[in-house]
């Protein structure tokens, strides 16, 4: 076997390498479009917010004081007034520093 023979089949199997490489990549990308992937999340999400209800459900239903707590702490929060925002506070070397007069 030549030179010239090696690099004939080297130069096709890279060749055949880089279409079976295409390929793959094309398959890829055909699989992965926004709609596909937002099935696969609304797919695989279903399963996970059923369990995630049920869960709550039985958490709630055995310790309801608690979770009652827990709601009105959240009622609260959501409904308190906002208070308006305070300027920083000054240390007491501020306020006791001298002025500079220039």
């Amino acid at each position: 076997m030549t030179h010239a023979d090696d690099s004939g089949n080297l130069q096709r199997e890279v060749t055949e390498e880089r279409a079976r490489v295409d390929a793959t990549l094309d398959e890829i990308q055909r699989r992965l479009t926004p709609g596909q992937l937002v099935d696969e999340v609304l797919h695989h999400g279903r399963g996970a917010g059923t369990d995630f209800v049920a869960n709550l459900g039985r958490t709630v239903s055995a310790n309801p004081i608690p979770a009652a707590l827990v709601g009105v702490g959240l009622l609260w929060l959501l409904l308190a007034p906002k208070a308006p925002a305070t300027p920083p506070a000054t240390t007491h070397a501020e306020t006791t520093a001298p002025a500079n007069c220039g």
